[in-house]
C-alpha cells in the first residue's frame, strides 16, 4: 500500500520531500506506535497526515482522491 501512495502523491505533484517513510526514519518505530493508538485499524501504516492532521489510511485517502476531496487538502500543507 505504502507504494500506491507514493505513486499518488507523485501523480499528484506532491513533492517526494512531503512523504515521510517511518521504515526509514530514526524514531519510526515510536512513531509508528504512537499511531497505534490513533488507528483502529492493523497495520497503522501507511497512515497520511496533512497539516498535522490525521486524515487516514490507504481507503480514506483513495476515496477521497476519488471524490475530488483530497487535492483541496494539499495546497494547506504546502505539499503542492
Amino acid at each position: 500500500m505504502l507504494n500506491t501512495m507514493k505513486a499518488l502523491f507523485a501523480h499528484l505533484g506532491v513533492s517526494s520531500t512531503m512523504v515521510h517513510e517511518l521504515d526509514k526514519a530514526p524514531q519510526g518505530e515510536e512513531v509508528e506506535r504512537a499511531l497505534a493508538g490513533m488507528v483502529s485499524q492493523s497495520p497503522v501504516v501507511p497512515a497520511v497526515f496533512i497539516v498535522g492532521e490525521l486524515v487516514g489510511r490507504t481507503d480514506t485517502i483513495m476515496s477521497l482522491h476519488l471524490k475530488g476531496q483530497l487535492v483541496p487538502l494539499l495546497p494547506q500543507a504546502g505539499a503542492l
